[in-house]
């Protein structure tokens, strides 16, 4: 048959209505809700999309480099950045790494606030040594003294580009005060200088990562994100900047969480709503192109089992390469328990560059685009933020909402809500909460301490002869030998804030369940041995082994191992190996038929010999939970429970500390 011939006329194109019929038969009486998802952002996702669903969004008839920018700020395709932020606090040790970084598939110097720990200009000199500052990017993400410090040292200034710059509202995120005036006066002086002499450098950032490592949803993010930008164009034009001047120098730096989807309908939804702010304040077209910055987040990575990190980074990495980022860090696996070593490192920095050279996510412009999930999702998204931000500036701006708590209590919120919900493994971490491997992957090695520093000795008349609103006395400064804490120090306000907050606190989902493994560890050191549970197994194997499973899997959760024997033909039996086998504790696993008749007399024989050993259940049978509680039964575990407080309380109960 020719190609011709070949035609698909004998199959009917089905509707939706008779998808959604077909689906509903195949739930046998259960609603068709339940396949349906919803999201933290109070989102409801469907589990079929038409273009039904996305024929009302217009920005899906714009093209790639046309406002309002959902599909991306260019109209041809370009690789991100390979924006490897480097761990290492000593200024030598931090440029050898950066060194080789940059000869091994690194595109950007990434310089953070205290990587390296940057105290004068000989400091910067040393970390910067041997690089040619106009051959790479640079996203230099600190204080103020430190950008100054390049700027110093750049043989011209105008051959640098990137960004170097700082957070105007940085430091009353992070350290929970600030010297506002202060830090616009500054924010404004160095975009001034920049306009003048360095042309390709971006000099004020509106940083969310805080936000996002203390769990806020990508709703809450851009909506912050938003806030904050308009709060700056405020502030900058009232300093004598026009609006496209301010918002032209402009970078976001965004996280990146772990919910695939949502996470590409961020960035393309943030895009989108920067541009219609900075049109609504009298911006131009190219002023409205949202510059990102992303990087990984630690919401969601764990110390045990740390190699998993490197399959959430990818995913995460992946995200943000389709949604169209323009720059990416990506964190080493190891980060959160170490300064990532060559290898962590290496993998790190590959990831991208499989995802440009090997996927060549590089070579097309928004590959979402056109799908109707994804269109419909950033619409979704992109609604739910405006409102938000909207609510922001209705009730006094960025600044009001961080001073008086509301940001910090509905973080706080958002981050209870899905606490409880990795409790109950409603949401699951390999490894953590789920489908854990107490026998190996682990990565041993504790954070770096910040070393705090004293206020600077820096010379008197060098610190007198700062004008903030006059960006060549900063650098005239840091060329004279002041110290950076003494110059950053006059925007942090560490002495004298004018404005203070609560700040958002970071969170790690997987810390309280690591917390229970560190436990058991120490435990296991002390008396020899891995704390045992046994499964007083049940009849035939059909009887009893889901729920063996499932328990074995439940109280590895809390570093327990596991006794799985065969099933026993009495109840006597079983109880007798149980007390036989050494272990601290037992689970009675059957089906809900064999309970009545098998657990009185497991208990009465187990308590027999030992009246403290705590007996858990595998099920929740509802209609015999009292009986069992009254034949002795402490506890139920059972596909909903409470994981985390299940295992906690088994720890109380046996005295693991």
């Amino acid at each position: 048959m020719t190609d011709e011939q070949l035609t698909f006329e004998e199959f009917r194109e089905p509707t939706f209505e008779e998808w959604r019929e077909v689906a509903i038969a195949s739930l046998k009486g259960a609603p068709f809700d339940k396949l349906t998802t919803r999201t933290p952002e109070a989102i409801t996702l469907q589990p079929l999309y038409t273009a039904e669903h996305s024929a009302h969004i217009a920005h899906q008839h714009t093209l790639p480099g046309e406002f309002p920018f959902v599909r991306g700020t260019s109209a041809t395709p370009a690789a991100w950045q390979i924006a490897q932020e480097i761990a290492y606090r000593d200024p030598a040790q931090f440029n050898a790494a950066l060194r080789h970084d940059l000869e091994r598939g690194q595109t950007a110097i990434n310089i953070t606030r205290f990587k390296p720990m940057i105290g004068t200009i000989d400091d910067m000199r040393q970390a910067l040594a041997d690089i040619d500052l106009t051959a790479w990017p640079l996203i230099a993400q600190t204080g103020l003294a430190e950008g100054a410090m390049i700027f110093a040292l750049a043989d011209d200034p105008a051959t640098l580009r990137g960004f170097i710059g700082f957070d105007p509202l940085g430091s009353l995120v992070k350290l929970g005060m600030v010297r506002q005036s202060a830090a616009y006066d500054a924010s404004a002086a160095l975009t001034r200088y920049a306009l003048d002499r360095a042309p390709n450098v971006r000099t004020v950032m509106i940083d969310t990562r805080r936000y996002h490592d203390a769990g806020a949803t990508a709703v809450q993010e851009i909506a912050y994100a938003l806030a904050t930008g308009a709060e700056y164009i405020r502030e900058l034009t009232a300093r004598g900047l026009s609006v496209d001047q301010a918002c032209g120098r402009m970078t976001f730096a965004l996280g990146i969480g772990a919910d695939f989807f949502m996470q590409i309908a961020k960035f393309r939804a943030a895009r989108l709503l920067w541009a219609h702010v900075v049109r609504a304040f009298g911006g131009d077209d190219e002023s409205a192109m949202m510059h990102v910055y992303a990087a990984t987040g630690n919401t969601n990575k764990a110390r045990f089992d740390a190699y998993n990190n490197m399959l959430r980074t990818t995913t995460e990495a992946l995200s943000a390469a389709i949604a169209g980022v323009d720059a990416l860090h990506v964190a080493p696996f190891d980060e959160i328990l170490r300064v990532p070593d060559e290898f962590a490192r290496r993998i790190a920095r590959n990831q991208q560059i499989i995802l440009q050279e090997e996927v060549n996510l590089s070579r097309v412009i928004d590959p979402a685009g056109g799908s109707y999930a994804v269109e419909h999702l950033t619409s979704a998204v992109g609604q739910a933020a405006w409102e938000a931000f909207q609510q922001i500036e209705a009730d006094g701006g960025i600044v009001a909402a961080l001073t008086d708590g509301r940001i910090h209590a509905a973080l706080k919120e958002q981050a209870a809500g899905r606490s409880a919900r990795y409790a109950t493994r409603r949401e699951r971490l390999v490894g953590v909460n789920m489908y854990v491997d107490l026998g190996g992957g682990d990565v041993r090695g504790e954070p770096e301490f910040i070393a705090g520093r004293q206020p600077a000795d820096a010379p008197t008349t060098a610190i007198d002869d700062i004008d903030l609103t006059r960006y060549e006395t900063i650098i005239d400064a840091v060329r004279g030998g002041v110290q950076s804490l003494a110059i950053n120090d006059m925007i942090d306000g560490l002495h004298a804030p004018d404005t203070t907050a609560t700040t958002p606190a970071p969170v790690r989902f997987a810390g309280p369940f690591e917390e229970l493994r560190a436990a058991a560890r120490r435990h296991a050191e002390t008396v020899g041995e891995t704390p045992r549970v046994f499964l007083a197994n049940l009849g035939a194997l059909r009887r009893h082994k889901a729920r063996a499973d499932f328990a074995q899997g439940f109280l590895a959760v809390g570093g327990f191992d596991v006794i799985y024997p065969a099933g026993f033909e009495t109840a006597q039996d079983a109880a007798h190996a149980a007390l036989e086998s050494g272990a601290v504790a037992v689970v009675i696993c059957g089906m809900d038929d064999d309970y009545p008749s098998n657990v009185p007399p497991f208990i009465e024989t187990l308590r027999a010999e030992d009246a403290d050993m705590p007996v858990m259940l595998a099920g929740y049978p509802k209609e015999q939970i009292d009986a069992l509680k009254s034949a002795g039964v402490d506890a139920f575990i059972y596909l909903g429970a409470d994981c985390l407080a299940l295992n906690r309380q088994l720890h109380e109960w046996l005295g693991i500390e």
